[in-house]
């Protein structure tokens, strides 16, 4: 058996994490395991890994999730749900059940479920972090911190906390957690400040507008100053987490690799000329992680006539953007 199949041992049970198994694999992993726990939205056909346990003799449990993202913490409905989800594994793994975790490439989804299991198992957060390093190092490769952060912030409302959840909109697209390069991805950023404060808003969409991987936003200070910096102001409200500059440049090209292929999304925006200097002079490891082509509102607005305007949010600019496609999309069928 593959180093990655083997079981590790977790409270009175054992577990493994893997992408989702074909049948071969599950039939051999059925020596192994007695739980399967799959993940996986409903039009990703849960239900064959259900004909699969049900004829190798395995229990089978299904937690429905679309995405890792902040929706399974500001979402009551969703989160009682997966809550409770997390206490039954629990349970089982307390009986001493090996249990097997999966979703789409094992990645994501799962490793934000084994993040939080172990954490309402008992685990901090450095010692979760290590144990998953240990059962699929691939998770930390490629989850991106911005989950671990979702996990973490999961866990603080189980115990009682507030977590701060960033602002964010899904627009009405398909949430996902990964976008492929055929789908053209975007990656809509947005650099405003105040004083020496900095906010830089992103997400990533396919540009077709069918699926959005959820963003969120990171906070740095900068003593340089630039021309345009009075074009992209905001008001501070309330107190905010502020990192390095270093720190957010990794936060940010964390986010863009989990997202997509190197060098497969173009930056789009309003003048979002001024948001690759910001990010080329600033954060040039999130920079060559980007195509060197961008995607500017602003010369669609000059093309159609129109005064260019600037924006202050990344939903908006998408929703004009979206506009205009649409726009294009009828004057090409007349």
């Amino acid at each position: 058996m593959k180093p990655q199949y083997k079981p590790h041992p977790l409270l009175n049970g054992s577990i493994i994490a893997c992408e989702r198994p074909s049948k071969p694999l599950l039939k051999i992993l059925s020596r192994v395991c007695d739980l399967v726990i799959t993940l996986q939205w409903e039009t990703e056909i849960p239900e064959y890994i259900h004909d699969y346990c049900t004829e190798f003799n395995l229990e089978w449990l299904w937690v429905p999730i679309k995405a890792a993202n902040y929706q399974l913490v500001s979402n009551d409905e969703l989160f009682s749900r997966i809550l409770n989800s997390l206490q039954q594994v629990k349970t089982q793994l307390d009986k001493g059940k090996r249990i097997l975790v999966h979703c789409a490439a094992g990645v994501h989804r799962t490793g934000f479920f084994v993040y939080t299991l172990l954490r309402i198992s008992g685990f901090f957060h450095q010692a979760s972090l290590d144990f998953i390093r240990k059962i699929r190092p691939l998770i930390l490769i490629k989850i991106g911190q911005h989950r671990i952060e979702i996990g973490q912030m999961f866990f603080d409302k189980v115990i009682g906390l507030t977590p701060k959840i960033p602002y964010f909109e899904t627009l009405g697209f398909i949430e996902t957690d990964f976008i492929k390069a055929q789908l053209f991805p975007l990656f809509w950023v947005k650099v405003l400040f105040c004083d020496n404060l900095v906010k830089i808003s992103f997400c990533m969409t396919s540009c077709d507008f069918a699926k959005i991987v959820i963003g969120t936003e990171v906070y740095m200070k900068v003593e340089e100053n630039f021309i345009w910096k009075d074009l992209r102001r905001f008001e501070k409200e309330g107190d905010v987490e502020i990192k390095s500059v270093e720190k957010c440049e990794e936060f940010i090209r964390d986010y863009v690799k989990s997202c997509t292929k190197d060098k497969k999304s173009k930056i789009a925006g309003t003048s979002c000329f001024f948001d690759k200097e910001f990010l080329y002079r600033f954060t040039p490891r999130v920079f060559d992680k980007l195509h060197y082509r961008i995607v500017d509102l602003a010369s669609l607005d000059e093309i159609r006539g129109k005064e260019v305007k600037q924006t202050y949010s990344i939903y908006d600019d998408i929703r004009k953007y979206r506009e205009y496609v649409n726009v294009f999309s009828k004057e090409k069928h007349k």
